[in-house]
């Protein structure tokens, strides 16, 4: 197992051999040989590689191609897709136009009760595991072993991404953690460059510059 841990930019992945769960705050997926995978920069995810191990080939985007959320596809002609990836990685987007995408799997209720209700509300966690049933740490280890992030870390892990996508904006800094539920403009910075080891300007302009893609992770 790979435990939790962030690229710097976003980047698309194909199973060319073997098989490997990935979760996120996004879903948890069952990848197999023939998958595609996008995701996004700067995500936080875990890879649960099983002992056959996987053959997996990774191409950087940039930020303009990148999507806002994990995306899973399954291609329709593996060697195809491994040819292109290798010779003509400018043709990815034909590719996963041609691709049927692939859902995450699904949660029990009571996790995606709590899950949801960690994302969308500010409704105390304890509260969320009582109306699902269970208590808090049952929540949180039930969710952290599906998702790879507690109830509390999907909560900050959805605040980072509406901030990411804050930054692609020309919304002044207050406003974005004000926005995203952050305690002020200074509580956005030090998440930012906790996460990213950036200042939000810095990587505003990284987000925002017209790049080449850059080298896979």
């Amino acid at each position: 197992m790979i435990p939790i841990h962030r690229h710097a930019g976003a980047y698309v992945s194909l199973v060319a051999a073997g098989s490997y769960d990935e979760a996120s705050y996004d879903g948890r997926w069952h990848c197999e040989t023939g998958c595609l995978i996008l995701h996004p920069g700067y995500h936080a995810h875990f890879d649960d590689i099983g002992s056959a191990g996987a053959v997996v080939l990774n191409c950087s985007l940039t930020w303009a191609e990148a999507p806002r959320e994990v995306q899973v596809w399954r291609v329709p002609a593996l060697a195809r897709a491994v040819a292109l990836f290798r010779d003509e990685p400018e043709r990815i987007g034909d590719l996963i136009g041609e691709s049927e995408p692939v859902a995450p799997r699904t949660l029990p209720d009571w996790q995606a009760h709590i899950a949801a209700g960690a994302v969308a509300t500010d409704t105390p966690l304890a509260a969320l595991a009582n109306e699902a049933g269970v208590s808090a740490e049952h929540a949180s280890r039930g969710i952290r072993k599906s998702l790879g992030l507690t109830p509390q870390a999907l909560r900050a892990e959805s605040r980072w991404r509406m901030a990411l996508a804050g930054l692609g904006t020309d919304a002044p800094l207050a406003d974005i953690a004000a926005d995203c539920g952050f305690a002020d403009q200074s509580h956005l910075s030090r998440t930012v460059r906790q996460v990213t080891g950036l200042t939000p300007r810095a990587l505003r302009w990284q987000i925002n510059s017209v790049q080449e893609r850059p080298d896979a992770p």
